[in-house]
C-alpha cells in the first residue's frame, strides 16, 4: 500500500476527490489542511515557514510520498517548501513550465 500524504487549502474541496478518482487500488490517501490565503502569496514568510512545517510534521511518519497540493506559496517561496520537506518535492507550477518546455 502506498501512503500518500496530501497538504490542502482549507477552502479545497476538490483535491481529495480527484485523488481518489485518479488512485489506483493499492494507494490511501491522508490529508491535513492549511488555513486559505486572500493572495498568491504569502505576507509573512516565517509564519508560512511555520505552518508548513506543521502540516508536513502531520504527515512525515505516516506518508510515503507528500503532495503540496496547493499554488499558495510556490511562486516565491518554493525554496521555503524545499527547506521544510527536506527531500524532493513537486513544485505544481514549476512541474507545468518543465512539462511544457519538454512538450516544445
Amino acid at each position: 500500500m502506498i501512503r500518500v500524504g496530501m497538504i490542502v487549502p482549507a477552502n479545497n474541496v476538490a483535491l481529495e476527490y480527484d485523488m481518489y478518482r485518479m488512485a489506483s487500488e493499492n494507494m490511501s490517501f491522508h490529508s491535513t489542511r492549511m488555513r486559505p490565503s486572500r493572495n498568491c502569496e504569502p505576507d509573512n514568510p516565517e509564519k508560512f515557514r511555520n505552518e508548513l512545517k506543521q502540516a508536513y510534521g502531520l504527515l512525515k511518519r505516516s506518508s510515503d510520498v507528500i503532495v503540496y497540493g496547493r499554488t499558495y506559496g510556490t511562486h516565491k517561496n518554493a525554496g521555503i517548501i524545499r527547506e521544510v520537506f527536506g527531500m524532493d518535492v513537486i513544485i505544481p507550477e514549476e512541474a507545468v513550465i518543465e512539462y511544457l518546455q519538454e512538450s516544445e
